[in-house]
């Protein structure tokens, strides 16, 4: 079960899948710690996991696991954490999910608070919240000297080779730089079949033949990438280079949001920055608004503000969009057979966070879910959800 030598994984889809699906032999356990990057603080992360791992000790223990046992399992995280590796990778947060014979230890794009949970389903709550908070995106960085691809989230971008049907410059299409320098246009309409542009000196202009056909040869052989993947792109590159290629291109609805300036004097940390700012921002009005849509349904869309009713309707497969607590637990277990629950302020041996059950059912079967703080969701129940019928 050692996770020596192994960097901490990404959060991903098939790792939330994985598992939510897994079925230990015995009580399973799950520990998340906000971390330190800097170097002389690292030591924190390991007091703060030793810190959790006492804890689950004594939960696993209330479970009916021998001290043997327990410590068997609470031992093994501490040990490959003792390992620089386990650490190497992690982001500004960090989980381990272990049971008897199994082990994964996860790096998440942003804080969470200390949790430690023993029961026998793994608590994965925190997990979509950074799934979520990912927010994958591609960039495309497009000047005629320099086309740069990446694909970026929350917590970096890593350039990607879009092949040799891609130009890396205009010179690779037409073999020499234009004649003149275009500094200005104004565009005669969408999709119209000439630019109109502003030079130094020549006063009004039809568009290089040259450029157009180096942005249409870029569009062509970038097509393949976004029949593939549908996160939103990111434009980057001077104004009339994006109003060209948004001209040409028959996914130009895919450009959610657009970067000023000579991407050639721009880093790849200055780029992610630009991208991240515009992405998160489109994130967070989509969450608003969705939030706002549920809190002011009306008769014909059904919304339950109810815990007992939620976690039925996740149950059923019935959630669209999901409004979930993230900074507090609603202890209980719900009946498969009688669809009832039952909730207790104190967590008895065997209970689950209705709401993590709520969230990962929803999740799983196709429902947006938006892990938030309970002060941002209505009502007292730290959950409201969308239904699809």
């Amino acid at each position: 079960m050692s996770a020596r030598g192994k960097l901490a994984a990404e959060v991903s889809r098939e790792l939330i899948e994985e598992l939510a699906s897994f079925e230990g032999d015995g009580p399973l356990l799950s520990l998340y710690l906000p971390t330190t990057l800097e170097v002389d603080e690292r030591k924190q992360n390991e007091i703060r996991l030793k810190n959790l791992l006492k804890d689950a000790y004594a939960k696993l223990e209330a479970l009916g696991m021998s001290s043997t046992d327990a410590g068997t399992l609470t031992d093994a995280v501490s040990n490959a954490s003792l390992d620089r590796d386990m650490w190497t990778g992690h982001g500004r947060g960090f989980a381990v999910f272990t049971g008897r014979g199994f082990m994964r230890h996860v790096s998440l794009p942003k804080p969470v608070r200390e949790l430690s949970v023993a029961g026998f389903r793994f608590h994965l709550k925190p997990l979509i919240d950074a799934l979520e908070y990912r927010g994958r995106f591609w960039l495309l960085a497009l000047s005629q000297n320099d086309v740069r691809l990446y694909s970026g989230d929350g917590v970096s971008i890593a350039a990607v080779d879009p092949g040799a049907a891609v130009p890396r410059s205009l010179t690779d299409v037409v073999g020499r730089e234009p004649a003149e320098k275009l500094l200005h246009y104004h565009a005669g309409g969408r999709r119209s079949k000439m630019a109109v542009y502003h030079g130094m000196s020549s006063g009004k202009e039809e568009v290089k033949p040259e450029i157009e056909q180096f942005v249409r040869a870029v569009s062509d052989g970038l097509e393949r990438f976004w029949k593939v993947d549908h996160a939103p792109v990111v434009l980057a590159g001077v104004e009339h280079v994006r109003w060209l290629y948004k001209e040409v291109s028959p996914s130009a609805d895919r450009v959610q949001g657009e970067i000023e300036g000579n991407v050639e004097d721009l880093s790849e940390q200055e780029l992610h920055a630009k991208a991240w700012e515009i992405v998160r921002e489109q994130l967070d009005a989509r969450r608003a608004e969705a939030l706002q849509r549920l809190e002011h349904s009306d008769a014909d869309t059904p919304v339950s503000r109810e815990l007992g009713d939620v976690v039925r309707a996740a149950r059923d497969g019935r959630v669209d969009t999901l409004f979930i607590a993230a900074d507090v637990e609603c202890w209980g277990r719900f009946d498969d057979s009688e669809r009832s629950i039952a909730r207790r302020a104190e967590p008895m041996p065997g209970d689950v966070d209705l709401l993590d059950r709520a969230a990962v059912e929803s999740w799983l079967k196709g429902g947006q879910v938006y892990v938030v703080p309970a002060a941002d969701i209505p009502g007292q129940a730290g959950a409201i959800a969308g239904l699809r019928y």
